[in-house]
């Protein structure tokens, strides 16, 4: 009598589960560096300084920039071996069936292929913005904080390219 379409049962249920999911494990996360830094200022007897010597330049390389390289390396190496398999898979029907019988699974290569494209591409994009930010970033500080060095450097290099952070928002 009844027909269910939904394994997981209605969308609005699904999107619901999605955000406590990613907003209470945001949260656990926060939780958990707020604890550590009152312990550093309470326990170790850190001062604001030491503390914030740790905020941005190795957090930005550990906790950005590590996983999205090892995503990026991880789903482009299955996304290829999957090409290859469709291509043998590909040449097996060729051989024995004629090339008619590939048309389905040729359009199927070509949607793969274009969606690894669309997201291979702003992926790869965003990775290499952020290698730039944090490569430069530190010459960015030294600058802002001591005038004596902007006179020193040209404008280029003191100061972030605007572009490069509009990129990376976009992608």
């Amino acid at each position: 009598e009844h027909v269910r379409y939904e394994s997981t049962g209605p969308a609005l249920c699904t999107v619901v589960f999605l955000l406590v999911y990613f907003f209470g494990m945001a949260s656990s996360i926060w939780w958990v560096i707020l604890s550590l830094t009152w312990f550093l200022a309470a326990g170790m007897k850190w001062g604001n300084e030491a503390i914030a010597g740790y905020a941005h330049l190795e957090n930005l390389r550990g906790f950005v920039l590590a996983p999205l390289l090892i995503y990026l390396a991880i789903g482009s190496m299955f996304l290829l071996a999957g090409f290859v398999s469709l291509f043998r898979i590909r040449s097996v029907i060729k051989q024995q069936g004629g090339p008619t019988k590939t048309h389905k699974l040729e359009k199927l290569m070509i949607r793969l292929g274009l969606f690894t494209v669309l997201y291979t591409v702003p992926a790869a994009s965003v990775v290499a913005c952020l290698f730039y930010e944090q490569h430069n970033r530190p010459r960015w500080e030294a600058t802002h904080n001591c005038p004596c060095l902007r006179d020193q450097q040209p404008d280029q290099a003191r100061r972030p390219d605007y572009a490069v952070f509009m990129l990376k928002y976009f992608m």
